[in-house]
Order: structure tokens, then sequence, then C-alpha cells
């Protein structure tokens, strides 16, 4: 009697390696499983001593193998390239016990059509390599999510095989301790010896003993155990050369990476500058545009300002009104005119203004003329009114006694400052000083002639005492 048992083992670190290289890219990814299906029978006795013999199957994941372009292998009617499966794998074509498929930004653990195909070209392709049957090739689906603060990963795997009846059924997953074998699912010391494995290949550890030839019945087990110990030693220190070759390698490796990365993070930000720049220039052209348009636009308001201040200024004259009916009304104005008649306008208004600055200065010129008189005149000019008591002498000494004033004068203290004043203010004001010495004087009386030597003496004074001021 026996019965089937199919499961699933993998180590801790293999199941790391397998999650931070899904994590790690960008989208959805694929790629191969890698190990060996070991085939077991155990036997067990009932209390009837009857002998059942178990036959499990444990299929052991050791490695990965990612694909980073799915399309790569396949093609997009879902029908795998051999050619290129074959350079892709290489020699480890004999290791492959299956395939993983990574999504993103999903919950559902299912296989697609895609993937059925998929499972069913790769079940039939590497089963004829490794020997390993179509039913214990393994389709592996995974997902991952985070938690909102991004403190927590959270990983979902499920492993499917395609079994006999042409269903999809989900497989146990055991994760191995350091301490534990893949042989040993029960967890228990009994080491069982696998009846057939999928790889004819030996492993390293069968090599070595092998290369000893150990004749267990003649050496003692400690003779034994300290030869494997020193030929696992030299073993290790022979690896040590290729393993910093190797370490080289990827460093170099990861250098070249790391110049790429560098140099298309400059053309791309070479290309985002230049885009920049460009928006820059459309953005300055498109500002300056509407610079114009709105220097344009207020331009035209104000000649139509202007136009309409002018409508409102014929209106307001008579003499330059004139009936506008409802159905004279002009409808549009031309801004040509509008510019023409304003700067007719300004120049006339300019003209005005230099017409009369210049007959200011005509009347001013003319006061200053008029206001020039004979030395006789004004001596002979009465200060005081006609028909007073006091106005019977000629000259300005006389009538000093009285003090009465006309209506309207008001009288105002006398102080050096105000004299002052009023000697700068008449200095400002008046006109030039008349040169009194060629002046005619009749000699009919003789008042007026002691009168003016008195004037044209008091005169020169001034003049003298006025000279020396102007500076």
């Amino acid at each position: 009697m026996a019965d089937s048992d199919l499961l699933v083992t993998i180590s801790g670190a293999a199941l790391s390696l397998l999650f931070f290289e899904n994590v790690r890219s960008v989208g959805n990814q694929m790629g191969f499983l890698l190990g060996e299906a070991l085939e077991f029978i155990v036997k067990t006795y009932t209390d009837s001593d009857n002998q059942v013999e178990t036959v499990k199957i444990h299929i052991n994941v050791e490695a990965i193998v990612t694909c980073p372009l799915a399309d790569l292998l396949h093609d997009s009617t879902n029908h795998i390239n051999k050619e290129k499966l074959k350079d892709f794998v290489r020699d480890k074509s004999k290791q492959v016990i299956g395939w993983f498929c990574f999504r993103r930004n999903t919950t559902n653990l299912t296989l697609t059509l895609k993937d059925k195909l998929l499972h069913k070209q790769f079940a039939s392709h590497f089963s004829g390599v490794n020997g390993c049957k179509e039913d214990f090739f393994l389709t592996c689906l995974l997902n991952a999510s985070t938690s909102e603060t991004s403190g927590t990963h959270k990983f979902r795997h499920v492993f499917l095989r395609h079994n006999k009846r042409g269903m999809f059924e989900p497989i146990s997953l055991k994760i191995n301790n350091l301490g534990d074998d893949a042989s040993r699912h029960d967890g228990s010391d009994y080491k069982p010896t696998p009846v057939r494995k999928s790889t004819r290949t030996p492993d390293s550890f069968t090599k070595l003993i092998e290369s000893l030839n150990l004749d267990v019945a003649r050496i003692d087990g400690l003779d034994s155990a300290m030869l494997i110990q020193k030929a696992a030693e030299h073993h290790l220190m022979s690896l040590i050369p290729k393993v910093c070759e190797s370490d080289l390698e990827v460093a170099e490796l990861e250098k070249q990476v790391h110049e790429l990365k560098i140099k298309i993070a400059t053309q791309q930000l070479a290309k985002r500058l230049k885009i920049n720049g460009e928006n820059c220039d459309r953005i300055s052209k498109a500002s300056k545009d509407n610079c114009f348009s709105e220097k344009i636009d207020s331009s035209k308001k104000n000649e139509v300002r202007i136009g309409d201040d002018a409508c409102l200024q014929r209106e307001h004259i008579p003499s330059c009104t004139q009936s506008v009916g409802p159905n004279n009304r002009t409808v549009c104005r031309n801004t040509a005119a509008c510019i023409a008649k304003s700067a007719e306008k300004s120049r006339r208004a300019g003209r005005s203004n230099l017409q009369e600055s210049g007959n200011q200065q005509q009347e001013t010129q003319n006061f200053f003329t008029n206001s020039r008189r004979s030395i006789p005149e004004i001596a002979t000019e009465s200060i005081c009114q006609e028909g007073s008591e006091i106005s019977m002498g000629r000259g300005r000494g006389s009538g000093r006694g009285s003090h009465e004033f006309t209506p309207g004068m008001k009288k105002i203290r006398r102080t050096p400052g105000t004299s002052h004043m009023h000697s700068s203010r008449e200095r400002s004001t008046t006109p030039p000083e008349q040169d009194f010495s060629d002046a005619e004087c009749p000699i009919s009386s003789p008042v007026l002639r002691s009168y003016s030597q008195v004037t044209k003496k008091t005169n020169l004074d001034k003049c003298n005492s006025m000279a020396p001021l102007d500076i």
C-alpha cells in the first residue's frame, strides 16, 4: 500500500532573496526557481504488523533567477522562444524546477490564461532536460503591500502545480531552519536516503567524500572525520580566489551600472532644462505679446476717451454745437482721425500759450516804459491832495508834520528789518535805476532847480551805496 505526498521546502535565505528581488523591481517580474525534486519511501508498521510504504516527494528550492524583461522569453502571442530561453538559462537548465510571477498593485493570486499557457510550455521544455515530471513543475505567484506608514511590508505567495486532472492545485510550503534538512520534513533526527533525485549530478560534499576514498572498516571514525574536515578546509581555501574574482566582476559591473545611471540622469536633466528653456522663451514671448496687446488696448481706450472728451466739449460750446438726431449718430470712430485731432489740439494749445506768454512780456515792457517819467514831472508832482491845507509846498519834504491818512491805508511800524526787506523788495520789483545825470531841468523857478539838484544828489548817493551790494 502506497500513497503520495508532495511538499515544497525552501530555506529562509532563499525565500528572503525571492522577496527582495521582487520588491526591488520597478514593476511586474518573472523568473525561474532552481533546486531539485527528491523522492522518499517511508516504511511504517501498524499494530497488526502491517508494513505501510509512503512515497513522499520534496521539491527543494535553493536559488532563483530573475528575468527583468518578460517579453525577452516569449512573444505577443505567449509562445516561448526556446533559443532565447536556452541562452538565458545556460547551464542551469537542469536545476529549473519551476517559475514564479510577481505582480504589483493586486491582491488576487490566481492564474490568468497567459500564466497557464506559459506554465505548460515551461513544464514541457524543462521536464525533458532535468528528468523531472511535468506534474511536479511548480508555479509561484507573489505580491507585496505596505502599511499606511510604510513600516510593515506584507508578502503573499502560493505554490501551484498542474495535476493529472488538468487543474492547478496549491502545494504546502515548509521553510527549513538552519539545523533542518530538506529531507527531514518531520523534524526528526532520522535522515532518510532519497530513492531518486531529479538531478543526476552530485553535489560538492559527495564529490569530496568520493575523492577521499575512505575505508570505514579500517579507519577509525575520529580519524575519518578529521580527514573530511581537512579536505573541506582545503576545498574552501581553493574557492577563495574564485570568490574574489567573482566579487571583482560584480563590483565592476555595479560601477558600470552606476556610471550609466549618472549618464542617463544627466541626459534627462539636460533634456528637462532644454524643455524648460523653450518653455521660458515661449512664456517670455507670450508675456511680451500680452504687454504689447495691453499697451495697444490702453492706447485705444485713451484715444476713445480723448474723442469722447472732444465730443463733450463740442456739445458744451454753443457756437460749435450742432443738433444731432438719433439717426445721425456715428456708429464708429476712426482711430487715426482721433489721433490727428488730438495732435492738432495740442499744437493749437501750445501756440496759444506761446502767444499769451509773448503778450504778457509785451505788457510788462510797456508797463516799464510807461512808468519811466522825466525828473520835472516827478518834482512837480504834488505829494498831498489838492485843496488840503498842507498842499502848499512842492516837493517830497514838505508836509511831514501832517498825520492824516487817506482811507484804506494802514499804519506800518518801520523797523530796520522791514526797511531792509522793503529795500530788497524794491530792488527786486522796481525797474533798473535811471541815470539822471543827463536829465534836462527848466530854469524857470529856483525852487524847482534846487529840488532837482537835491534829487539828483540823493539819487547819485543811492546808486553809489547800491553799487557795492550788487555782486
